[in-house]
């Protein structure tokens, strides 16, 4: 299985609007690559260090909020086992995409995408 992640945070923008948000599609032991959180690394500050942070193993089904500003990993999976979840970052209205978020679907992209056979594309009549 995967390595464990270095600590990092997705974004050094601290705004309340920005919410980072993980779907776990499968149960997720700790050893499984589970989510690790650093507890008021959200405010800034320096990075976790090992054995600093909160590691968050869940059913299927969970859904966990974080700041995309808290400095969080992936841990090592020794499991074997797949670790999916549904990744996405919020966005409060009058906020601004940060560096370091890629992809931002603004009101009028809305149903305009759709994922096909693993990649992106526009939605028929596009």
């Amino acid at each position: 299985g995967a390595a464990d992640q270095s600590f990092h945070a997705d974004t050094g923008a601290c705004d309340p609007r920005l919410a980072s948000v993980q779907v776990s599609l499968v149960d997720t032991a700790a050893d499984q690559g589970a989510l690790e959180v650093a507890p008021g690394t959200q405010r800034g500050g320096a990075p976790a260090g090992e054995g600093e942070g909160t590691v968050v193993a869940v059913p299927a089904g969970t859904v966990l909020f974080y700041a995309p500003s808290a400095s969080h990993r992936g841990r090592g999976n020794r499991l074997g086992r797949d670790r999916l979840f549904l990744g996405l970052t919020l966005l409060g209205e009058g906020g601004v995409v940060p560096p370091g978020i890629p992809y931002a679907l603004q009101p009028h992209d809305l149903g305009r995408w759709c994922l096909r056979g693993g990649g992106d594309e526009a939605a028929a009549g596009e």
